[in-house]
């Protein structure tokens, strides 16, 4: 059973609030309730698996659908009955949606054109556009003559122009490969910063939500799992499916009982972990992998275990260790060390983790 948070209502001094917003499909709930907030100029990111909503939401921020439930608010005014026009959003999408056969320079000065505005002032603002994304030199060549990353400029470029209150993007990076894709997240970062824009960015990938983000909203089958910082996504995951989706692998299913310290024991995997805080009953408790050390001797932890290391990866400035307690696997991912880099399979060391380390999740089983 997974214990799905309950979020307090948006403050009225954030930007952008969606406040219990549902959409529905043929009667079927697709996105089931979804409240939070983003304050001006903060980059939030909607984070989950394919098919948990988080598009459907991004639409009806953007005013391509209509929430069944629930309100869209900016800037404090409602806009959930506005058309996309209407409500100051410019969406970047997937695939860039640029015209074929119209140059850079026209791209980027389609919205200008639709507003009408004076030929010598779109020409003006187009320019000085072009020199912030670094794309002047490329002002006169078409789409199929640019990179994946070139276009992807031009695409941000052309929603930043017309000056909107709300930049949207749906997944702009995921057709790119993971160098350019590393290349354009630090440009958008810089862009972003450059216009001081709010803005809600949609992926699936951890690395890049973590990257990008002043803070995450994890989704799973239309509901909203967590939200918060990065740190606070990864290092305490509030439910099971979001240490699972963050990456914990020491996640432990267990009857705890409370101990007379104040703290309490887990008793799962024929371990005894000790908790940083009272808890009773079956509870999943997550160990995140970068808290766990390895080492040869004794370790002064609160949770300290004799075990054989079965596997060592070495991934440049990280080292990646299981080890096998009894039957039990627990793994670390620790920063590279001369000990680390000497651990072989089969040799007998100690892993442990801080009491404090321990994050306790309600509602213990498989999300």
């Amino acid at each position: 059973m997974t214990s799905h948070a309950q979020f307090p209502p948006a403050s009225t001094t954030d930007y952008l609030t969606l406040d219990v917003v549902t959409k529905r499909y043929g009667g079927k709930a697709v996105v089931k309730g979804v409240s939070l907030s983003v304050a001006r100029g903060e980059v939030l990111t909607i984070l989950g698996p394919s098919g948990c909503g988080k598009t459907t939401t991004l639409k009806m921020i953007a005013g391509f659908l209509e929430p069944d439930d629930g309100s869209v608010s900016v800037d404090g005014a409602r806009v959930d009955k506005l058309s996309s026009h209407q409500r100051g959003a410019a969406m970047v999408f997937q695939n860039y949606a640029l015209f074929p056969h119209m140059t850079v320079r026209r791209n980027v000065a389609f919205g200008l054109r639709m507003q009408r505005k004076p030929a010598a002032e779109i020409a003006r603002e187009v320019d000085a556009m072009l020199a912030r994304v670094r794309l002047s030199e490329f002002a006169e060549r078409y789409p199929r003559e640019l990179s994946g990353g070139q276009q992807q400029r031009v695409a941000l470029a052309r929603a930043l122009i017309i000056r909107p209150k709300i930049l949207l993007l749906d997944e702009p990076f995921s057709s790119l490969d993971a160098k350019l894709r590393k290349q354009l997240r630090s440009e958008f970062l810089e862009i972003h910063r450059n216009f001081g824009i709010t803005s809600v960015f949609v992926t699936h990938d951890l690395e890049e939500a973590f990257a990008i983000s002043d803070r995450v909203a994890v989704m799973n089958t239309g509901v909203l799992e967590q939200f918060g910082s990065p740190t606070e996504i990864f290092s305490r995951p509030r439910t099971r499916f979001v240490a699972d989706f963050v990456g914990h692998k020491n996640i432990f299913t267990g009857e705890a009982v409370a101990s007379a310290d104040g703290g309490s024991v887990l008793a799962a995997d024929g371990l005894s972990i000790r908790l940083p805080a009272a808890a009773s009953g079956e509870v999943d408790v997550s160990i995140p992998v970068h808290r766990v050390r390895v080492s040869r001797t004794a370790l002064d932890t609160g949770n300290a275990f004799r075990g054989d290391v079965e596997t060592v990866a070495y991934l440049g400035p990280v080292v990646q260790t299981t080890v096998l307690v009894g039957a039990t696997r627990i793994e670390s991912y620790l920063s590279a060390s001369p000990e680390l880099e000497t651990l072989r399979s089969g040799d007998k060391v100690e892993i442990g983790w801080d009491v404090e380390d321990a994050v306790v999740i309600p509602g213990a089983g498989p999300a």
